[in-house]
């Protein structure tokens, strides 16, 4: 993987306030832009997982650690982004949503071996994520970030109205990728339609059951 890349399009993500100038959005959550985050044992070819955006809140001390880490990266100490991706990872096992870390397990990813983003990388005020933002963040940052992993296979976790535009945009793209849609993890339609889903995608990635 080369670094160089990453941190190059991490502090260009860190810095931008694009979607925010005009007074339209605010931002939420840890008031930043949430580079991808890349595992420890990550290869190219790997899988990426890209979700629609980060959470808004702040929940206390969750997230403190990863902020800290990202406003040492945004001053120019760049060891600080290794410590982000560390610090997302530990969080994991503490605080996501146990629904998506459920998934993730039943598909057979291990937290340490994927690549983790989202397709707006800032948390917003009221959830709010207009089509044009989400298009200008994709351009800009999250895109190219997902072009410098490399992944074999890119997994767009979230609601087909959102993520459709995306998957075509990935199809079309030089990269190669098997490009797998699946439903948001909080979806209402049950068990069984879960189970379904994740055998889906199990197959999908060659780890059928």
């Amino acid at each position: 993987m080369q670094m160089a890349s990453n941190l190059t399009l991490a502090r260009t993500a860190i810095s931008c306030s694009s979607c925010f100038d005009s007074g339209r959005l605010a931002r939420a959550g840890i008031g930043m832009a949430q580079p991808f985050s890349i595992g420890a044992n990550y290869k190219h070819g790997g899988v990426a997982v890209v979700s629609i955006n980060p959470g808004a809140s702040k929940d206390g001390g969750y997230k403190e650690a990863r902020k800290q880490a990202l406003d040492r990266f945004a001053a120019g100490d760049d060891t600080a982004l290794i410590d982000y991706w560390t610090m997302l990872a530990m969080d994991a096992e503490r605080f996501w949503n146990p629904k998506y870390l459920a998934r993730l397990r039943r598909l057979g990813l291990a937290v340490d071996r994927i690549a983790v983003g989202n397709i707006a990388l800032c948390a917003t005020a009221n959830n709010k994520y207009p089509k044009w933002m989400l298009q200008n963040c994709w351009s800009r940052h999250s895109m190219p970030m997902i072009e410098a992993l490399r992944p074999g296979t890119v997994i767009l976790m979230g609601g087909s109205s959102v993520m459709r535009d995306f998957e075509l945009k990935l199809a079309a793209s030089n990269g190669g990728y098997q490009v797998i849609r699946m439903a948001h993890f909080a979806h209402r339609e049950g068990h069984a339609f879960e189970d379904a889903e994740c055998e889906r995608i199990r197959v999908l990635l060659g780890r059928a059951s």
